[in-house]
């Protein structure tokens, strides 16, 4: 077997606490190999190192009871995952329409250079015009404006929250180009980031089926400031 597979099969045995000796029996392969490789994930601090008497155990970083454990990728994931959860319902409790519909229209005369309006009336500060009368060269588009503040609160909650699973993805591709995580661990995370990430926006949607195209609108226009984190 090679590194990487080594690697791996030394994450996948040591969920729980394991003799050093013993985990090379489960594994199999070249023992010097295996404890080499076992000395320098315990120095990148991806397993962790118990010693009793002579005897040298050893346990995945990821399942630790310690400091560690407690802030762990999994942790923080279920936590964004809750939070998601809880702003959805918020959300859906709202009462409807969450959004209004308002048309753009962009004309080159310098009396009209981009407006707002309503159907069926295009509406300025100083002047009506009736959207009938729009020539066909003016370019028109929609957006969406949240009907209230509560709307807007519960949505840019929700988009930061997304942010930060998609920053779980880049945290975990560095980590794993820095050799601090194994490929197994990397694609695992991955794959846990984006399901949640997918199963959450189904929901969205298929919870406020009204307001679809709004919510789209809304969070795919939204931007943050992204502040220092730590993911471990």
């Amino acid at each position: 077997m090679n590194e990487q597979e080594l690697e791996d099969k030394i994450w996948q045995a040591s969920h729980d606490w394991i003799y050093k000796s013993n985990l090379w029996r489960k594994i199999g392969g070249n023992r010097n190999n295996l404890f080499k490789k076992i000395d320098a994930l315990i120095q990148s601090g991806q397993l962790e190192r118990r010693q009793e008497d002579n005897k040298v155990f050893v346990k995945s970083i990821l399942y630790s009871d310690g400091i560690e454990g407690k802030h762990n990728f999994e942790t923080v994931l279920q936590w964004q995952k809750t939070k998601l959860e809880e702003s959805r319902k918020e959300l859906k409790n709202l009462k409807k329409p969450l959004f209004k519909k308002l048309t753009i229209i962009q004309t080159s005369s310098p009396i009209l250079p981009g407006v707002l309006a309503e159907d069926p009336k295009l509406v300025t500060s100083k002047n009506t015009y009736d959207l009938k009368k729009v020539k066909p060269k003016n370019k028109t588009s929609v957006i969406y404006k949240p009907t209230r503040k509560e709307v807007s609160d519960i949505l840019d909650r929700i988009s930061t929250l997304q942010d930060d699973l998609l920053l779980h993805v880049s945290r975990t591709e560095l980590l794993r180009s820095l050799d601090v995580i194994s490929i197994y661990e990397s694609n695992r995370r991955l794959n846990k980031s984006e399901r949640v990430l997918l199963q959450h926006v189904k929901k969205l949607f298929d919870e406020n089926p009204s307001s679809q195209a709004g919510i789209r609108y809304y969070l795919s226009k939204k931007t943050h400031k992204i502040e220092q984190f730590r993911i471990t």
